[in-house]
């Protein structure tokens, strides 16, 4: 998994998300990294509460499942229980959205494919 792609935006000096249009070309190699590689990606929905939206941004995960990505998992950065999967079905709708057919778990460090 690659995670907290999006993690950049906690000390951008810009109230904005990093987008993916801001560096398509490194973007590109993080993520035809992961795809080559059978990785996948997680959104974290602590973007949300800034941004209005997950990290790694829509245009971002969008461009994953262009590569080919299908292994996305979602997390809430959780550091307090009261936000243990917090804003998870918005984040779960925004993927079905924006084609991704799956949301994942892990049992013994595999893969386990939730059709969305």
């Amino acid at each position: 998994m690659v995670g907290h792609i999006g993690y950049v935006n906690q000390h951008s000096p810009h109230n904005a998300p990093l987008s993916y249009a801001d560096y398509p070309d490194l973007i590109d190699s993080i993520l035809q990294t992961a795809v080559g590689a059978g990785k996948g990606i997680e959104v974290n929905t602590t973007g949300y509460y800034k941004y209005g939206e997950p990290m790694p941004a829509p245009d971002t995960i969008r461009r994953f499942l262009e590569l080919g990505g299908e292994i996305i998992t979602v997390g809430s950065d959780a550091h307090f229980k009261n936000v243990v999967g917090a804003k998870y079905g918005e984040a779960v709708g925004l993927l079905k959205t924006l084609g991704a057919k799956y949301v994942c778990t892990f049992e013994k460090m595999k893969p386990v494919f939730h059709k969305i």
